[in-house]
């Protein structure tokens, strides 16, 4: 073994040049494929940050099939015991969507308008961050919402004209089946990054929308995890917890469930890092 290993070294270094430019085109060969998947691997997290961050949490809980159907009927009221299943560091917040018609007067757009609790929320996502020379939102804790403040996006806000302290009326199907329409006064313009979104998604406070609406209970309970690396693990532990019957059927989807379209995205690249590993 030993005569096998001088002759192997001798051999090498008889064409020192043939040796070191097969060394250096190696060493190049894996310094392009670790350079590619640092670069994949960076995209995936930070397409999986900006949704997690700006939409929809980590994990959320609804009525079973509301992400299929988005019946605004499939509403509930989350169980204490689901909060206590969360691991230290986690966060929750409430929200309900209404898809409505947002008018100045001048201009009218259809829009997702989202209810949230602004404290909560700003524990699972970070559009409160995003109000950049303006002001988030604020709990509203009277049932008939005397604020009536609402948060909406700079390209909702350029496309309507609207400046902070504009008036804008919201009109939707309210859950009895009625036309829900309210006045509503801007709080803040919010910038996410999104054109998409910022033209598209309007906030405002949970039983402000919910009185638009007419709704009972919530749509949704998005969650933030501080490991999404716990994403499995929680999803099941809460699945547990989730009411019996007769209560109505529940369920606990991940961000890949609420953004399917990304989550093909991630598991292309994914693919593409293990065929350049390979």
């Amino acid at each position: 073994m030993k005569i096998l290993i001088l002759m192997a070294i001798r051999n090498l270094w008889r064409h020192a040049r043939r040796t070191l430019l097969t060394v250096a085109s190696i060493a190049f060969g894996l310094a392009v494929i670790l350079w590619l998947q640092c670069i994949l691997a960076g995209r995936n997290k930070s397409m999986i940050d900006r949704v997690t961050s700006t939409r929809t949490g980590h994990l959320q809980v609804h009525r079973q099939d509301y992400l299929k159907d988005k019946a605004i009927q499939f509403t509930f009221t989350p169980a204490e015991n689901l909060i206590e299943r969360l691991p230290p560091g986690a966060a929750a917040a409430p929200r309900v969507y209404l898809p409505s018609l947002i008018s100045s007067g001048e201009q009218s757009s259809s829009i997702m308008l989202v209810g949230i609790d602004p404290v909560a929320e700003q524990k699972v996502t970070d559009i409160a961050n995003s109000t950049k020379g303006s002001s988030y939102l604020e709990n509203d804790p009277s049932p008939d919402c005397t604020s009536r403040q609402i948060l909406i996006g700079k390209s909702l806000a350029t496309f309507l004209h609207a400046d902070i302290g504009a008036k804008l009326v919201i009109m939707t199907q309210a859950a009895d089946g009625t036309l829900g329409n309210d006045l509503f006064r801007v709080k803040g313009i919010y910038e996410s990054g999104s054109p998409d979104m910022d033209k598209s998604v309007a906030y405002a406070p949970i039983n402000c929308a919910a009185k638009v609406g007419a709704l009972q209970g919530i749509h949704e309970l998005a969650i933030h995890l501080p490991d999404p690396r716990a994403l499995d693990a929680v999803r099941a532990s809460l699945t547990n917890a989730l009411p019996p019957p007769p209560a109505p059927p529940m369920s606990v989807s991940t961000w890949k469930e609420a953004m399917p379209s990304l989550a093909s995205i991630i598991s292309l690249n994914d693919s593409v890092l293990m065929m350049i590993s390979v």
